[in-house]
């Protein structure tokens, strides 16, 4: 580690601090502001290069989760983080009080053995589903009121029935997940489904709900719902049960309908305000150490 800290009038600054670990190299800047005695405030600015992912989750101990673990993931993590960080007089954590804004960007990713996606098999074989790659994922993350946002971002994968999948969401600190996937179905699968052959453009629309030890895959009623509204001028919106076949064989009957209901425009599961940039306390020049 290199780096300078400075102390002044119960403010410790680290105007560039520098690691290299796990495999890759780190950076921070940032003030912890103590005049405050009773809530001290830690406003930094983080970013890493090439860090291994698996053994980023190693170190953090999966970061107190286990919903997804060291053992799923491969690839490298480049980040950047602005945060605010609040903690008791005992430097207790606050997380109620946190907020953060991270920009994350995984290269030659990879998931593998990850239970969830098993319960995709409707659309691809399971030893295709336990080795999902992906070469290059970026996206941003909002962290604010004990839970972690997820815009929704593109994932390309090497599995041709799910080369495209989408997906937003949120995970709280207390492991309740709400996430939604869209996954544009191929005409080759969609002629399984849909008798007529018709192939335009529909999606399979799932949810993954619960805590980490007791979630379930479900086909997102909601979202289809909200999916099927028809607009002025449009083919008539086509009839529930089209996409259940593929969750349950023995569902309603699929619609005859020529005409594919319109696409869903993109979900927008939350609004967040951004945490709010601001401006660390700066000491004044005063006695400091190296090392």
């Amino acid at each position: 580690m290199r780096g300078t800290i400075r102390l002044q009038n119960q403010v410790l600054s680290a105007p560039a601090l520098s690691v290299a670990a796990a495999g890759g190299r780190a950076s921070f800047r940032g003030t912890l502001d103590a005049r405050n005695p009773s809530l001290l405030r830690l406003s930094s600015s983080t970013s890493c290069q090439q860090l291994p992912l698996d053994s980023l989750f190693y170190v953090f101990e999966d970061f107190g989760q286990q919903f997804i673990t060291a053992r799923h993931l491969r690839g490298t993590l480049s980040a950047s983080a602005e945060s605010d960080m609040y903690f008791s007089s005992n430097l207790d954590p606050l997380t109620d009080k946190l907020q953060a804004e991270v920009k994350v960007t995984v290269r030659n990713g990879e998931l593998n053995n990850f239970m969830p996606l098993q319960k995709l098999s409707m659309i691809a074989g399971r030893e295709r589903l336990r080795h999902l790659r992906f070469a290059q994922l970026t996206t941003p993350v909002y962290i604010q009121s004990r839970t972690v946002y997820l815009p929704e971002m593109e994932i390309r994968s090497n599995v041709k029935a799910a080369s495209l999948v989408r997906v937003t969401g949120t995970h709280t600190f207390d492991q309740q997940m709400d996430y939604h996937l869209s996954i544009p179905i191929l005409p080759g699968l969609l002629s399984k489904v849909v008798p007529n052959g018709n192939t335009a453009g529909p999606s399979l629309l799932l949810a993954i709900q619960g805590d980490e030890n007791n979630f379930r895959v479900t086909y997102d009623r909601a979202r289809a719902q909200a999916a099927r509204t028809p607009t002025s001028g449009s083919a008539p919106a086509r009839k529930p049960g089209l996409l259940d076949g593929l969750l349950k064989p023995t569902a309603t009957k699929p619609a005859t309908s020529t005409d594919p209901a319109q696409p869903a425009e993109p979900r927008k599961p939350f609004e967040l305000k951004k945490p709010e940039k601001k401006k660390p306390a700066q000491p004044q020049t005063g006695e400091y150490f190296e090392f």
